[in-house]
């Protein structure tokens, strides 16, 4: 238990003191909007956060696809995102370890679930 919580002070520390809290947000919300960006060319998938209140959380539906069955088939490439029952939607949380072309790949595996429908 004490452990963990040095392990999370210690990340804590190294995030505030070598990387700043500034830009791991800035760069969240910057991933969040290219995430939303990538998804929305998407035919079929409807964004489901409202552009203007969004940062790193980005939740949307495939149009028939479950959000459960989306997150299972996804999963088995590799990709880790939720499903959500309120709203009934996936969410992709981007964090600022993540890179565009992590999402970039994410996009086109829903399209490749896509046209498997």
């Amino acid at each position: 238990y004490r452990g963990g919580l040095r392990a999370l002070q210690t990340s804590l520390r190294w995030i505030g003191e070598d990387i700043g809290w500034d830009w791991v947000y800035q760069r969240i919300a910057t991933l969040g909007q290219y995430c939303y960006e990538a998804l929305a060319t998407l035919p079929g998938v409807t964004m489901m956060t409202p552009r203007d209140r969004m940062a790193g959380l980005v939740h949307f539906r495939v149009e028939g696809i479950a959000p459960t069955e989306l997150t299972e088939k996804l999963g088995v490439s590799g990709i880790l995102i939720r499903d959500t029952h309120d709203p009934d939607a996936n969410r992709i949380s981007t964090g600022f370890y993540n890179t565009e072309s992590e999402i970039d790949h994410l996009r086109d595996a829903v399209e490749r679930i896509q046209a498997t429908r």
